[in-house]
């Protein structure tokens, strides 16, 4: 259980970081 929540925390983590990514370069494009 404890492996899973780690895993999860870790994919939000680098799922968050390329979502704030995207964002970036969205409004830099606009």
């Amino acid at each position: 259980l404890r492996l899973w929540i780690e895993l999860t925390e870790s994919v939000s983590y680098t799922y968050g970081k390329a979502t704030l990514t995207w964002f970036e370069e969205i409004f830099e494009e606009y």
